[in-house]
C-alpha cells in the first residue's frame, strides 16, 4: 500500500484508466437509459438528496483546490470541477501527478511538489 501514496506512474495510470472509464460508461449508459432526470429528481427524496450531496462536493473540493494549490491552473479545474465534477477532477488530479512525477525527476530529493 504504501506504494500508492507517493507519486508514481502507476497512480497516473489508474486516474487516466477511471477516467476513461467514466468517459466511456457515460457514452454507453446515455444512449440505453430511459429514465428522466428531473422526473427521477421528482420522484425519489433518495435521488435529490444524492443530487444535492454531490454539488456540495464539488464545491468542497473546488474550495479545497484553490485555497491549497499553488499551480496558475487551478482557478479553471475549480470552475470546471463544479460544473462538470469527476470529468474535470479526474484530468485535474492527472496533471497534478504527471508535474510531480516531472518534478521528481529533476529533483529527486523533492517530497512532495504536487502541492505546489
Amino acid at each position: 500500500m504504501e506504494t500508492w501514496k507517493k507519486p508514481s506512474r502507476k497512480r497516473l495510470l489508474l486516474i487516466v484508466g477511471v477516467w476513461v472509464a467514466l468517459l466511456v460508461f457515460s457514452l454507453i449508459s446515455s444512449r440505453f437509459s430511459v429514465l428522466d432526470t428531473w422526473e427521477t429528481l421528482q420522484g425519489s427524496h433518495f435521488s435529490r438528496v444524492m443530487f444535492s450531496d454531490i454539488g456540495v462536493l464539488a464545491t468542497l473540493i473546488s474550495g479545497y483546490i484553490v485555497l491549497v494549490h499553488k499551480a496558475v491552473w487551478r482557478i479553471p479545474f475549480a470552475v470546471a470541477i463544479l460544473i462538470f465534477g469527476s470529468f474535470a477532477l479526474l484530468p485535474y488530479l492527472a496533471l497534478l501527478e504527471w508535474f510531480s512525477l516531472q518534478q521528481s525527476s529533476k529533483n529527486p530529493s523533492r517530497k512532495n511538489p504536487s502541492a505546489e
